[in-house]
């Protein structure tokens, strides 16, 4: 964990060891205390690159929505 000051304009350093290749963030309060969260430049990539794993294909939001009808009409004999 490294100190940091903030200089009379409000600005803070952020150490090298803790910058990413971002250049863009969002600053966000959170349980009392503040957290740098990073831009990707894609975010569309960025998020299936980051749900790729728990993602077994592409199907849409509504075609999910009705395989899980349908598995519930099944299980209610219907």
């Amino acid at each position: 964990m490294a100190k940091v000051e903030m200089d009379s304009r409000g600005r803070i350093v952020i150490p090298k060891e803790y910058r990413k290749d971002e250049k863009e963030y969002r600053i966000v309060r959170f349980e009392g205390s503040i957290r740098l969260i990073p831009i990707p430049e894609d975010p569309i990539e960025d998020l299936r690159e980051r749900t790729k794993s728990v993602r077994e294909d592409d199907r849409s939001a509504k075609e999910l929505q009705e395989e899980a009808r349908e598995a519930l009409k099944e299980q209610a004999g219907e």
